[in-house]
């Protein structure tokens, strides 16, 4: 029974390193898609960051972010 219980906290830790890594690397990614939709080259850190001209670092999603806490929302027409 013990060799049981082991060698099924075995396969759900590999599952869950597993995990992690695949989410980790669509994280990483889709970063880079994003810098290089932006024009940054097509590389993202680990740690979130766009690599740009010259070696400078941009936050990944933080550089052209719209300001939306002040928009007011539209109101609603209803045509019935």
């Amino acid at each position: 029974m013990k060799k049981l219980i082991a060698a099924a906290l075995i396969v759900c830790a590999t599952i869950a390193v597993v995990a992690v890594a695949i989410v980790r690397h669509v994280n990483n990614t889709q970063d880079a898609l994003w810098c290089h939709d932006h024009g940054y080259a097509h590389y993202a850190t680990k740690d979130g960051f766009c690599v740009g001209a010259g070696g400078k670092l941009f936050k990944v999603r933080e550089v052209c972010r719209p300001q939306t806490a002040n928009r007011v929302p539209a109101l609603e027409t209803r045509l019935d």
